[in-house]
């Protein structure tokens, strides 16, 4: 298999590309217009062009997000994709989403799926907050706001949404339909500001200003780098927890360590470290973050830069 060119031919002709977001089935684009397109498949609407919803459907072809709606006049400036459905965020940081709504993934207070995009309710959690940065996961959504919360809507199978509840299943599951505020108090979080998020599969990870990295959700193969994981279905945590980082690192690439048991040696001698997720750099224990000064015996992959 080589690469081969997206088709320029027809809704992308003349246009410049600044990011372009993928998961399973879809992929979107946006340009430098703030205008949105997608392709792939187009479940339950997700490629948002105002078409049939259907779970069957698939554009061989970009297409453009339909705008005549909430969209009218409206500037993009971020996309995420997830399973089935995609969600945007404007210059003025209101959130739409379209595509799949079975756990609530649109965040508009309904579990009706959209081939349009809908604008994610604002009034409840959200009322007065302005997101900053989105992410999609595999069937949830969150944003991190200017003041630097978190908030997520969609599936809370593990504990994705950090709302303190969750179940230990991805099949018989609980869901938020409108954004939800992630649960800090008496956690790690805790007064943290909260700069970046991203969202995986049943999980998710944040980083803060002073560059430390929090997760909570799915642990079946320790996504949330915690050393707790079980490597069963039933390994999650509902409340955020950090990820730990480890002293004897390989000189470059990616590789598999093993961090010291020794508290100590887990405070010296590091560079800056990104983990697999890439959700940002990870800088290490010192007299202001106390917390992480734990012992851990645990395999966590990572990169030295």
């Amino acid at each position: 298999m080589v690469p081969i060119a997206v088709d320029t031919s027809g809704v992308l002709a003349g246009k410049d590309i600044v990011e372009v977001k993928m998961s399973y089935f879809t992929t979107c684009a946006l340009d430098t217009e703030g205008k949105v397109y997608c392709w792939g498949a187009d479940y339950f609407g997700s490629l948002g062009d105002g078409g049939p919803v259907s779970s069957t459907l698939t554009g061989e072809l970009p297409v453009e997000v339909d705008t005549s709606g909430v969209l009218a006049g409206k500037t993009i400036v971020h996309i995420g994709v997830g399973m089935a459905s995609v969600c945007a965020m404007d210059s003025d940081g209101q959130v739409y989403c379209w595509g799949t709504n079975s756990n609530g993934e649109l965040g508009n207070g309904t579990t009706e799926h959209a081939s349009s995009p809908t604008a994610v309710v604002m009034d409840g959690d959200l009322s007065g907050k302005t997101p900053a940065k989105l992410s999609v996961g595999y069937s949830h959504a969150c944003v991190n706001t200017t003041e630097g919360k978190v908030y997520c809507w969609g599936s809370n199978a593990f504990g994705a949404l950090g709302s303190g509840e969750g179940d230990s299943t991805s099949v018989s599951q609980t869901y938020e339909t409108e954004p939800t505020a992630v649960e800090t108090a008496g956690t790690v979080m805790d007064g943290k500001v909260i700069t970046r998020i991203d969202t995986g599969l049943y999980y998710t990870c944040a980083i803060d200003d002073s560059k430390y990295v929090y997760c909570w959700g799915w642990d079946a193969y320790g996504m949330l780098g915690n050393g707790n994981a079980t490597y069963s279905q039933n390994g999650f945590m509902i409340e955020p927890n950090y990820v730990v980082i480890g002293a004897n690192s390989p000189t470059s690439g990616t590789q598999t360590t093993v961090l010291s048991a020794d508290p100590a040696a887990n405070i010296t001698n590091y560079d800056t470290l990104y983990i697999e997720q890439r959700v940002g750099s990870v800088y290490f224990p010192d007299a202001n973050h106390p917390e992480t000064n734990g012992t851990a015996s645990y395999y966590l992959k990572q990169i030295i830069t």
